[in-house]
């Protein structure tokens, strides 16, 4: 997996000088989140499947090509064009929570198999980044643009604006919290160009730019505009394996295992070379190189 994971992660860095495209950087996603499932998976799993952790992991593949080609055929029977993203991502959004009973894991939130992608489809639920790349490469495979927002303490969809060559031409309520309103599919009011997020933690609640910045708020964080940047794959990466050591951690509080150990130190390794390639040079200046970083 570490061999794996550095050739991801490099082949992202060298786009650098350049600024790779949004397909690019969802592949580089997609492979990242089946790269960490595969890290997690314990020798019980392994052994139990005939062809390893490949299977599982193609499995994974062809779940999210079948919600894809639903999620298509869905927009088609809508008259729904991939220019609306908002609508679309409603839709979705229905067919995940609504049909399929996607929930965010209250009970359980810091479990770390909230955070991976095997056990996500398998359970139906899930913390706010995992949901929000699960919708991201569902969107994806239908050629809808949608953004990963890293609000403080919080992820959400983001729907990119007119701005950005987007068509969101949808309407998404005011107000917060339960009585949050839904997407009118057919109220065409809103200003076009007002940023719309999705709480898909949350149901699919639509969020003002003032919801996100309460988000924010509630969280000690003075409001920046870069909290509504979208992460890059990278760095939803980088997040998603902070998560999970925060996870490990708390199991670590409740008492210590060899098996727990080797789990943390798989995904210490992967954090550190995902971090080591935000910086020219990291490698050099800590006399770290990737073919001396043990195998996980």
């Amino acid at each position: 997996v570490m061999n794996e994971w550095h050739t991801l992660i490099h082949s992202l860095s060298l786009t650098l000088a350049g600024t790779p495209s949004y397909t690019e950087d969802v592949q580089v996603l997609e492979k990242g989140i089946l790269l960490l499932a595969k890290s997690q998976m314990d020798i019980d799993t392994i052994v139990s499947c005939r062809d390893g952790p490949e299977r599982i992991l193609n499995h994974v593949i062809s779940q999210l090509d079948d919600i894809g080609q639903q999620f298509q055929q869905r927009l088609n029977d809508n008259g729904i064009t991939t220019t609306k993203t908002l609508q679309a991502v409603t839709i979705l959004n229905d067919m995940l929570v609504e049909e399929m009973g996607f929930e965010g894991n209250l009970a359980d939130y810091y479990n770390v198999s909230n955070s991976l992608i095997d056990v996500v489809l398998q359970s139906r639920k899930g913390i706010p980044i995992t949901f929000a790349v699960l919708y991201k490469c569902i969107c994806h495979r239908v050629g809808i643009q949608v953004d990963i927002i890293g609000l403080p303490g919080h992820v959400v969809l983001g729907i990119p604006s007119l701005g950005r060559g987007e068509n969101n031409d949808a309407h998404g309520g005011g107000g917060g919290g339960q009585g949050q309103a839904r997407l009118n599919l057919f109220d065409e009011t809103e200003n076009e160009s007002t940023p719309k997020f999705v709480d898909v933690f949350s149901g699919g609640q639509i969020l003002s730019l003032e919801e996100c910045q309460s988000i924010a708020a509630s969280y000690g964080h003075p409001w920046r505009d870069e909290f509504i940047r979208p992460l890059t794959a990278t760095e939803a990466l980088s997040r998603m394996l902070n998560n999970v050591m925060s996870c490990y951690s708390k199991q670590f509080e409740l008492g210590k295992s060899a098996k727990l150990a080797l789990s943390v130190e798989k995904v210490r390794a992967l954090s550190m070379v995902t971090q080591l390639h935000y910086t020219p040079h990291a490698y050099m200046l800590l006399e770290i190189w990737p073919e001396r970083i043990p195998l996980v």
